[in-house]
């Protein structure tokens, strides 16, 4: 049992290590490709020639101030494109922006991972908002209120439920988000978009990016420990 605990705190320990600098890495990588590819188009260029290419007319481009803000918007067909991104020219940049595209195929694929993934995001949207007052009101009646000691471990344990559903959106986005860069990359080599040598730099640059979903499990895992504790304090 000793030999199992000892385990779990581990990789506990590696994944808060990761979680704690995952986004320092994926700025270091981004900075060290931050230079011109060969194909001297901007990321925003690519990312119309990339619409145009797939045939999709219908979804549209929305430009966000906040640097890496990158993201594909499911339901209303939205890619949004940070506009550091959107007007560089840049092998980071342009890897970004691909990265988004790749979650356009994965939707054209039918994946069903891609469609798990979009379900449980409907789910944790609700379960971010009864997170904490489920565990606080739950943990509070358990702890002072004999009379509704069953209410209380029911509204503890839903609230547990509801952040087994934000860990599980993590745990189904990190091969989700592997799988966009493994589709971003084959549209780059395909299209000649960057050569070997960017292509190499692209890799890094995606995987440091999808390391940042691999740290935002640990993180999530973490704010659950926090949560239960936080709810039995005297």
């Amino acid at each position: 049992m000793l030999e199992i605990y000892f385990v779990v705190l581990i990789i506990l320990i590696i994944g808060l290590f990761i979680a704690g600098t995952s986004y320092g890495r994926l700025i270091k990588t981004y900075q060290k490709y931050n230079t011109r590819a060969y194909v001297n188009i901007t990321a925003g260029q690519f990312v119309l020639g990339a619409l145009d290419y797939l045939n999709l007319p219908d979804h549209k481009i929305a430009i966000s101030e906040k640097p890496l803000s990158d993201a594909y918007i499911i339901n209303k067909k939205v890619i949004v494109i940070s506009r550091q991104n959107f007007e560089s020219k840049t092998i980071s940049a342009i890897s970004v922006s691909a990265h988004e595209i790749g979650h356009i195929m994965q939707q054209m694929s039918g994946s069903r991972l891609f469609a798990i993934s979009y379900l449980f995001q409907v789910l944790s949207r609700v379960a971010d908002i009864f997170l904490f007052p489920s565990l606080l009101v739950g943990g509070g009646l358990i702890l002072f209120s004999q009379n509704y000691l069953e209410l209380g471990n029911i509204i503890f344990f839903v609230g547990i439920g509801f952040y087994i559903i934000t860990l599980l959106l993590k745990l189904i986005t990190i091969p989700l988000e592997f799988n966009a860069s493994k589709r971003a990359l084959f549209l780059l080599k395909s299209e000649r978009i960057l050569d070997d040598d960017e292509l190499k730099g692209a890799k890094k640059v995606l995987r440091a990016a999808a390391f940042t979903y691999v740290g935002s499990l640990f993180y999530n895992l973490l704010r659950l420990i926090r949560g239960i504790s936080r709810s039995f304090e005297d």
